[in-house]
């Protein structure tokens, strides 16, 4: 059965269950995930951090340098038991 997943931008509050995923995953140390997200969240660089509602995945972006409108995507993850879906 494929489920939907609801997407929202990251907040502070996010940053366990988007630390979860991470570790699930073995993304990278999720104990670094609250140093590389705080100046996306603060709002004090151009950085999009997303989030599924729940906390089953979450996604990583930034706009490429010397470019108008592009951006790229640094990290997507799900959780083990949602993949493939």
């Amino acid at each position: 059965m494929t489920q939907n997943l609801n997407i929202r931008a990251m907040t502070h509050d996010d940053l366990a269950a988007a630390g979860a995923v991470i570790a699930a995953v073995d993304l990278f140390p999720p104990d670094l995930l609250p140093e590389m997200a705080a100046p996306g969240l603060s709002g004090s660089a151009p950085e999009l951090w997303l989030i599924a509602e729940g906390g089953e995945g979450l996604a990583y972006a930034v706009p490429e340098r010397l470019t108008d409108g592009t951006w790229n995507l640094l990290a997507l993850a799900v959780l083990p038991a949602l993949q493939g879906q």
